[in-house]
Formats: structure tokens, sequence, C-alpha cells
């Protein structure tokens, strides 16, 4: 789980989510850009899944996703789209890998 301290505030939000690079996945998209330290912010809204218990279930898993990968130097979005709500964790993690190997420098491979 990505700690508090982690998590993106919503003026460094609102810079990344406006000049960071994208990348689009099938179920999610990811925005991200370079920066001092990790910071990262994980968005499921309500087209994605109705409850907020399943939003929160998917919120979670992807923060654990994040922090298993441990980026550096970046500020990292993760925004849901509809098909991640059936996704299991080891799909959404494989998903979120392939989304910041190029630019954040996360490998692709498991050692």
């Amino acid at each position: 789980m990505v700690a508090k301290k982690q998590r993106l505030d919503r003026a460094s939000f609102t810079v990344a989510y406006a000049r960071g690079r994208r990348t689009h996945m099938p179920g999610l998209f990811s925005v991200h850009m370079p920066a001092a330290v990790f910071k990262a912010a994980a968005i499921v809204g309500k087209k994605v899944s109705k409850t907020a218990v399943g939003r929160n279930l998917l919120r979670r898993r992807m923060y654990a996703a994040l922090s298993a990968l441990k980026p550096r130097n970046a500020h990292i979005i993760l925004v849901a789209k509809p098909p991640a709500a059936s996704y299991t964790y080891e799909r959404l993690e494989t998903e979120i890998k392939t989304a910041l190997a190029s630019t954040v420098g996360v490998s692709r491979h498991p050692r």
C-alpha cells in the first residue's frame, strides 16, 4: 500500500494531470511525470464500479500494485476504466507494469 505521505496532494495532482505523459491500456490509463520524489494517486469512478466497496477494493489493489513495483522519482496517476472492475490483482499489476515500463523505469519482468 502506498503510504499517505506518498499520495499526491491536490496541487501536485493538478500539475501532474495537466503536464504528465499518458499511457493508455485496456483497463486503465496512467499519467506520469518526472519529479524529485515518488507520489501517486489512484482514481476509480462510478462508471467503473457502482458500489463504494468495489471502487475502494480496486483503489487499494492499484495502490498495492504500485508499492510492489517501487517506482522512483515520479508523480503517477492511475485512472481505472470499466474493464478493470473484473481484473484480478495479478492482471492489474501486469497492466500497471506495462504502462509504466517505458517511462518510469519499472521492469516488465519480475526478478
